[in-house]
This record gives structure tokens, C-alpha cells and sequence, in this order.
């Protein structure tokens, strides 16, 4: 993760070489960038990619754009969504499985076959015939002609199958309509091919999948308007020895400037994806309290996206008080959700994440015997605080103090405020103070804080603060940012948050 630093001087010796050999060692520097070789672990010649083939026509296409590109060759492997599965589970191998509905996805993940998700395109069965529809068919009943041949896809073979299985067995017709069959076939391809030729007259397909064929009409079917919409999704798979770079082609495939126009020039109804952008670039704002918790999990993010995060840390008083002045960052992680209500409409609706309770820190054998917060107001005892304006952890201190009638009385022997709890943690070891209330995850945050300072706990209601994180509304890439957040729902990031003294309170995954 980055941080920003401003640098100046000026040129000694020897400038003209000098500046010479930087302008060389510049441009490398953009033909590498360019042709993305290995410089954020997101480089692969090429990746192996299962495709439902009902969707082989713009995959097709943005594969070959993306390897024109980027020199990215994307090697594409198609059948049924459901065939494709199955090879998957014992295959286990290869870098992405892009389903015609997004079960399959969901299916392969719960298998732990697949990880991240992204969605692209929505898309529903339709009765297809041939163009001008010479059969008359205008009502489900008609299927069922004797005239009429049906072709039907495999609902164990082909996500159509599955669909069509699903919306008919809602109507009352699947039995009929499975019995009547003329054919079951394993792809969307093997029902468009049987079409074109005349070999059956009516076929169950994808809507966008009918719009690639002039040959081809959709029958309006009443009985069809408002069911069985699915949505293609692409995975990342668990067997992929490149995942970074895996993603890096998802995310160019659900870019609404780059693959999604392609879908939907297909007739495809596309998703509101975030924008192409090689490594795309977050800002976050965290309580400092949160970083024990969260800061591996984005660090690994950032790997595995080849993205950049930057990450700022600060009491949340300070965090608040320069998003009035500044750009709003991506995402924000608040100390405590009053807070987070501060900016609440320049946010998504936030999401809860963990609890933290504020405790006492003392020496180790607490020396001068600090057992509740009344003792904070003994006279010559030297007391750090957090700043009320600065942080969350200030201000719910002297909520909690002002609760107990003691503000006044502890406040005169505050010798040190800070935005932060790290800040008056490091004090404590230091010898400047006798005792500070910080957060839990402030005192825990190091191990070997345990053998010099001892926890005082606190009860009440008011003893606590409970942490959420939110999108901005305005942020550049909400897709990636979901992912993000779908990472810190996880065990990984919850065992962190836990080892600092944290309660989870928020979604699992």
C-alpha cells in the first residue's frame, strides 16, 4: 500500500548523463508497464479459461481484444455451464469458469473450486424459432402440438437446461414439455445448429443468444414475460497459479469499457461495472484502532488484484474533519458509528463490522492500584486521554466519563492527549503517564505489551464503540471495493480482528 511523500532538490554533477539515463530508464519503464511484465504479480503469456457456450460470441471477441492488448493469449474452453463444472471437480485446474448463471458460480465456490465472483450480463430462456416464426407459436401450449418439434437443452449439462427446467416446473409444463422433447442437448450451440436447419421447429435459448442469428426470432410467449432471468458470472479459480493475473481479465471482462460494451452490443443486459483500468488505484480511510485488523487483509488485496490501496490511518476526528476539506475516499472505516453518521451522506449505507471495549491501562502489578475510572481523578496520578475532537476514542471516552459525573475531575489530571490510542499506549511504556484509556485492540495490538502493562476493564453500556465501514457514493470503483469488503467478511480477517480484543458483529463468510 502506497503514502504520499514530496520530494525536491536540485541537480548536482553530471545532470545531462544523468538526466539522460532516467529518460531511457523511463520509457523501459512504460514499455514494461505496457506489456505487462511481471511487475505486480499479475503477468501470465496465457490463461486457460472455461466458457458456458452460450456465451461464446462476445467472450470470444473480448478474449481477442485483450490479447491484442496486453499479448495475453486466452485460451477458451467451452460446454455446458453444468459439463464445464463437472470437468472442474476433477480436473482442478485452469484460471476462470464463466457461467450463463451465476448458481454454477455459487455451486464451484461453496466446493472451493472458485473465490472471487464478478457478475456481467443478465439473461433469461426464450422460445426460439426460426425467423418469421412459421409454426405460429404464440402460447406454451403450443409446444405441445404434434406438429411441432421441440428442442430442449440438458438441465444436468447446460445453464439454459437448468433454467428452462425450473421456469417450466413453476408453469405446471415440465413433464409435458420433457416427455415431448425431439431432442436434449448438452450446449446452447447443438439447439441453435438444430434450429438454423430445420431439424426441430422450436427451441428454449438465451434471449441475447437468439440475437445473434438473423436466421432467429423469439416467440412472444405471455406465459415467459417476467421469469427465469439468470446472470452470467465469471469466477476465479482456486487451481489458477496466477490469480492476479486471472483478475486483472474478469475485471477487463466486467469494465463497462471494455468487455461489457461488448455483451452488450450482443443484445446482452449488462451489469454497472467499474471502469478499465490496468491497476486501478484506492484510497481508504481507517480509524487508526482498525489497523491490527484490517491492514493485512488489504495488503493481500492489493496483491491479489495487482491493485493499488492507499491507505490512510488517523483518529477519526481528524479523518472526519478532512473529508469537509478534501476528496472523500473510497471507502471509510470508522472507530465508532457516530462517526461514520458525520458523513453519512457522502456514503453508501454502512455496514456494521466488529465492537471494541474501552478499558483502563496501567503498568504491569498496577502499581498504584487504578481499579475503576473514579481512581483516574486521584490526585498526582499522571492520565493520558484521547482528544475529544480528534477521536472516537476521545469523545466516548468523556461520553463514559461525563456519564459518571467524573469528567471534570479526570480531566485535571490529563498529562497528555492524542487522536490515537497507539499514541498513549506508547506513553504508558514510555513512563510519562500512570494509566490511559484506550481501546481493547489498542493494548492488545503487540505481544509483548502483555509482560509491561495490565488491562483494567470496564463495565457499562457506554463502555464500548462499534465499528462499520462504508462506500463513498461517488467512488471509481464500487465492484472492486465489494470485493474488498466480501475479503474482510472472511474467517482470515475475523481470527485478526479477534486476536486484538475485537467482537465480530458483522456478515460472515
Amino acid at each position: 500500500m502506497s503514502t504520499r511523500n514530496d520530494v525536491s532538490g536540485q541537480a548536482g554533477p553530471g545532470t545531462l548523463v544523468v538526466v539522460s539515463i532516467l529518460s531511457v530508464a523511463a520509457l523501459v519503464f512504460l514499455i514494461h508497464l505496457n506489456a505487462q511484465v511481471d511487475t505486480d504479480g499479475a503477468d501470465a503469456s496465457s490463461l486457460v479459461m472455461y466458457c458456458a457456450a452460450g456465451i461464446r460470441a462476445p467472450v470470444q471477441r473480448i478474449a481477442d481484444a485483450y490479447e491484442e492488448e496486453y499479448g495475453v493469449k486466452i485460451e477458451l474452453n467451452y460446454a455446458g455451464s453444468g459439463t464445464l463444472l463437472s470437468n472442474l471437480r476433477i480436473a482442478r485446474r485452469g484460471d476462470l469458469y464463466l457461467a450463463a448463471d451465476d448458481s454454477y458460480i455459487d455451486q464451484a465456490r461453496q466446493l472451493g473450486l472458485a473465490d472471487e465472483a464478478i457478475q456481467l450480463a443478465w439473461i433469461k430462456p426464450v422460445v426460439a424459432v426460426a425467423a418469421g416464426n412459421p409454426k405460429g407459436v404464440r402460447r406454451l401450449d403450443d409446444l405441445l402440438r404434434d406438429d411441432v418439434k421441440v428442442g430442449l437443452a440438458n438441465p444436468d449439462a447446460a445453464a439454459v437446461g437448468r433454467a428452462t427446467r425450473s421456469l417450466m416446473r413453476g408453469l405446471g409444463r415440465w413433464k409435458a414439455l420433457a416427455t415431448k422433447a425431439h431432442v436434449m442437448k448438452p450446449t446452447v450451440e447443438s439447439l441453435v445448429n438444430d434450429l438454423k436447419l430445420g431439424a426441430v421447429d422450436v427451441a428454449v435459448l438465451w434471449d441475447a443468444t437468439v440475437g445473434q442469428y438473423e436466421e432467429l426470432d423469439i416467440a412472444d410467449i405471455p406465459e415467459l414475460a417476467d421469469g427465469g432471468e439468470r446472470q452470467v458470472t465469471v469466477g476465479v479459480l482456486d487451481s489458477s497459479e496466477v490469480p492476479a493475473a486471472a483478475l486483472r481479465f474478469a475485471r477487463y471482462l466486467g469494465a463497462r469499457d471494455r468487455g461489457l460494451a461488448t455483451f452488450q452490443s450482443g443484445g446482452f443486459r449488462v451489469v454497472n461495472g467499474d471502469p478499465w483500468a490496468v491497476r486501478p488505484r484506492l484510497v481508504i480511510y481507517s480509524g487508526a484502532m482498525l489497523r491490527p485488523g484490517i491492514s493485512a487483509t488489504l495488503e493481500d488485496f492489493q496483491r491479489r488484484e495487482a491493485c493499488e490501496i492507499e491507505t490512510v490511518y488517523n483518529g477519526c476526528g481528524v479523518l472526519v474533519a478532512s473529508m469537509a476539506n478534501a476528496r472523500i475516499p473510497d471507502a471509510y472505516l470508522a472507530c465508532d458509528t457516530s462517526f461514520m453518521d458525520q458523513v453519512a451522506d457522502r456514503f453508501l449505507p454502512a455496514t456494521l463490522l466488529t465492537e471494541n471495549d474501552l478499558v483502563i491501562l496501567v503498568k504491569r502489578g498496577n502499581p498504584d492500584a487504578v481499579k475503576t475510572l473514579e481512581d483516574l481523578a486521584r490526585e498526582g496520578l499522571r492520565v493520558g486521554l484521547a482528544h475529544v475532537q480528534n477521536s472516537a476514542l476521545g469523545a466516548l471516552t468523556k461520553r463514559l466519563l461525563e456519564s459518571l459525573g467524573l469528567w471534570g475531575r479526570v480531566v485535571k489530571n490529563r498529562a497528555v492527549d492524542s487522536a490515537t490510542g497507539d499514541f498513549l499506549v506508547n506513553q504508558i511504556i514510555a513512563g510519562r503517564l500512570d494509566a490511559v484509556v484506550v481501546y481493547r485492540s489498542n493494548a492488545l495490538a503487540h505481544p509483548g505489551n502483555a509482560e509491561r502493562l495490565e488491562i483494567v476493564d470496564l463495565d457499562g453500556e457506554l463502555a464500548y464503540a462499534r465499528q462499520s465501514w462504508a462506500v463513498a457514493k461517488d467512488a471509481r470503483y464500487p465492484q472492486l471495493l465489494g470485493r474488498l469488503f466480501d475479503r474482510v467478511h472472511r474467517g482470515g480477517t475475523r481470527a485478526r480482528f479477534r486476536s486484538v480484543g475485537f467482537r465480530w458483529i458483522g456478515p460472515k463468510r
